[in-house]
């Protein structure tokens, strides 16, 4: 069954009901990608087509954009450009650009043909408003939740889980190998959700850092 939630609070709706009636649930985005992260196993389709809300908001200020998932990255950087008067813009580059949605970037740290760290999609992304698959929503500023001991410590209303922080070692070149990690165990929790591919939870809004046109 697909369905088509058109904001966070339906989506939180729909995450209580799976829980409670132990159904599978697919995170489906714009289905660009290789990966095989819109195939379902049994149970719902979330499809985040009509999640076009917050509506973007840029700060110059700051050299940031809020922006809703449901857009496509080339709907994303032209608003900013119009917005900007073509003084900023959004630099990540893949070549899906036109047709992938901005949660399926995030989903899957899409990268483009800008060179290191700078070119993916996780170097720009400021905060994250998750939803938990619990159904909880959590804001999650960067530099706001940094593991201890090789955990994520989640208390929702007194019930506490435990989230391991992944230790293998990535390789030094441009890969998709899964879960972020880091050899010491230590890590932003915003570091973790970007390129989990929907596994840890639905980001229904984001803010990201935007350069120089």
């Amino acid at each position: 069954m697909l369905v088509k939630p058109k904001n966070k609070i339906e989506c939180a709706i729909i995450f209580k009901t799976c829980i409670k009636c132990d159904l599978f649930l697919t995170i489906s985005s714009a289905r660009t990608n290789l990966t095989g992260s819109a195939t379902p196993k049994g149970g719902l389709i979330l499809s985040t087509s009509l999640l076009t809300s917050p509506e973007l908001e840029i700060d110059l200020k700051n050299k940031q954009v809020r922006s809703p998932v449901g857009i496509t990255l080339e709907d994303l950087r032209n608003k900013v450009l119009a917005l900007s008067n073509k003084k900023y813009y959004y630099p990540v580059d893949p070549t899906s650009r036109h047709d992938a949605y901005v949660g399926g970037t995030l989903s899957c740290n899409a990268s483009g043909f800008m060179p290191g760290i700078k070119g993916a999609t996780r170097y720009w992304v400021k905060a994250i408003e998750l939803l938990l698959p619990s159904g909880n929503l959590v804001n999650i500023q960067r530099n706001q939740y940094i593991s201890k001991g090789g955990y994520f410590m989640l208390n929702e209303y007194g019930k506490i889980s435990k989230i391991p922080v992944p230790t293998y070692k990535r390789p030094k070149i441009k890969n998709a190998s899964g879960l972020y990690s880091d050899t010491g165990g230590v890590l932003d929790f915003v570091d973790l959700i970007i390129g989990s591919e929907g596994i840890l939870g639905l980001i229904v809004s984001c803010t990201l850092g935007l350069t120089k046109y």
